[in-house]
């Protein structure tokens, strides 16, 4: 169990980067609902769903949750960390 919990803990840090890059970037996102000062990854988890397939799933705070320029910066810049299969959720 405990090197599961070092795997998502891993994956936590990862997004947290990822924020922090999508921050530095915010320019270039248009028309995105997000609260740049309080945007941040709030949980990182795999999910062992008894009917099919697992995956990991990060979630964060203060954006909008139909913001797809964003959703997508962070989906890439976890899939370029290796992270692959990765469900990214974003709410208020």
């Amino acid at each position: 169990m405990g090197a599961l919990l070092n795997h998502v803990k891993k994956l936590e840090a990862d997004a947290e980067r990822a924020a922090k890059a999508a921050k530095r970037k915010r320019g270039e996102f248009k028309n995105t609902a997000v609260n740049w000062g309080d945007f941040h990854c709030v949980e990182a988890a795999i999910v062992l769903p008894s009917t099919g397939q697992s995956y990991y799933l990060a979630r964060f705070e203060e954006a909008n949750t139909s913001n797809r320029a964003v959703h997508d910066f962070i989906q890439e810049y976890l899939a370029k960390r290796g992270w692959e299969n990765v469900e990214i959720e974003m709410e208020w």
